[in-house]
C-alpha cells in the first residue's frame, strides 16, 4: 500500500470502529443479562436486583482482544489491498476491548474512586502507545528488508498476552460494600 492508501485506510477503519461502537457493540451488550446465565452460570444480582458481573466484561474484552490480535498478527502477510481491507474490517469486530477493560477498572474500586482509577488508566494507556511506537519501531526498522511481518506478529502476541493475564480476574476481584 501507498503512503496515501495507508493513511486513508486508517481512517476508514476509525470511522468502522466508531460505526461499531455505536450501533453494533451495544446491541450485543444488551444481551448481557442472557448470555452471562446462559453462558457463566453464575448469576449475580446487586443490591437493586440487577444482574452484574465483571466476568461478563472480561469475556468480552478477551473475545475482541483475541479478534484483534489475530488481525494485527496477519496484516504483515496480506498480499493485496483487498486482504488488508478484510483484515481491517475483521480488526474493528475487537474494538470493544476498551469499553470492556475501563468497566473492569471500575468495577474493582468504590464508586467514589472510578474517576481516579479510569484516569489512572489512560495514563497507562499513553505511556504503552508511546512506548509501543518506539519498541514496534526499532523492530520494524530492524525487520523491515528481510521479514517485514514480524512487527505485526511481536503486536498480535503481545495483545494476546493481555488477553490471557484477563482469564486471570473474577468476580471476587468486584469491589464490596462493607
Amino acid at each position: 500500500m501507498k503512503p496515501d492508501q495507508t493513511g486513508l485506510s486508517a481512517s476508514v477503519v476509525a470511522f468502522a470502529k466508531v460505526f461499531f461502537m455505536f450501533l453494533i457493540f451495544p446491541r450485543i451488550l444488551s444481551l448481557r443479562p442472557y448470555l452471562y446465565r446462559k453462558f457463566l452460570h453464575r448469576e449475580r444480582a446487586s443490591e437493586d436486583g440487577e444482574t452484574t458481573s465483571s466476568q461478563f466484561d472480561v469475556v468480552v474484552a478477551f473475545l475482541s482482544l483475541l479478534v484483534e490480535a489475530t488481525a494485527v498478527s496477519m496484516f504483515g502477510f496480506a498480499k493485496n489491498p483487498v486482504q488488508l481491507v478484510m483484515l481491517f474490517a475483521f480488526q474493528v469486530l475487537g474494538s470493544g476491548n476498551v469499553p470492556a477493560l475501563q468497566s473492569i477498572a471500575v468495577a474493582s474500586v468504590d464508586r467514589s474512586e472510578s474517576g481516579l482509577v479510569l484516569s489512572g488508566l489512560q495514563i497507562v494507556v499513553s505511556i504503552a502507545e508511546v512506548g509501543s511506537t518506539i519498541g514496534m519501531g526499532a523492530i520494524l526498522s530492524a525487520t523491515i528488508v528481510t521479514m517485514p511481518w514480524v512487527m505485526f506478529v511481536v503486536c498480535g502476541g503481545m495483545m494476546t498476552i493481555a488477553a490471557l493475564l484477563l482469564l486471570l480476574v473474577r468476580d471476587s476481584d468486584r469491589w464490596k460494600e462493607d
